[in-house]
């Protein structure tokens, strides 16, 4: 499937606005406070959590199953354009909110963490 020039910047714009409605979310929502993923309290608590693989499958698997049919779903239909655009808009959001946090606790350093978490996912995604 061949995307003219115009459609792809289109793309880049709705990941652009969801990524920076997610800044400024974050920014709003967090109050001047600092609490995010990464501070060591949490750190420190997924670390000595111990995970059984099984169970965390199934867990993940019945978090993101449903969510991923009704997708698919609305994009075998008619709403599939409006479904790409509104997965783009989540992610860029998602984005925003993750970069936001990592930067607020870590500083410079969390965008660079952010960049080598997301690194092999994005080449997936391309």
């Amino acid at each position: 499937m061949k995307f003219s020039k115009d459609k792809n910047q289109l793309l880049l714009i709705l990941l652009a606005v969801g990524f920076f409605v997610g800044i400024f979310y974050q920014n709003l929502a967090s109050g001047g406070e600092t609490v995010s993923w990464f501070q060591q309290y949490f750190l420190n608590q997924f670390a000595q959590t111990e995970l059984v693989a099984e169970e965390y499958i199934w867990y993940v698997a019945g978090a993101r199953l449903l969510p991923f049919v009704c997708l698919c779903i609305a994009g075998a239909f008619r709403w599939r354009k409006g479904v790409v655009c509104l997965g783009l808009i989540w992610t860029g959001f998602l984005a925003g909110v993750l970069t936001v946090s990592a930067v607020l606790a870590l500083g410079a350093k969390g965008i660079l963490l952010c960049i080598v978490g997301m690194f092999p996912h994005m080449l997936l995604y391309v």
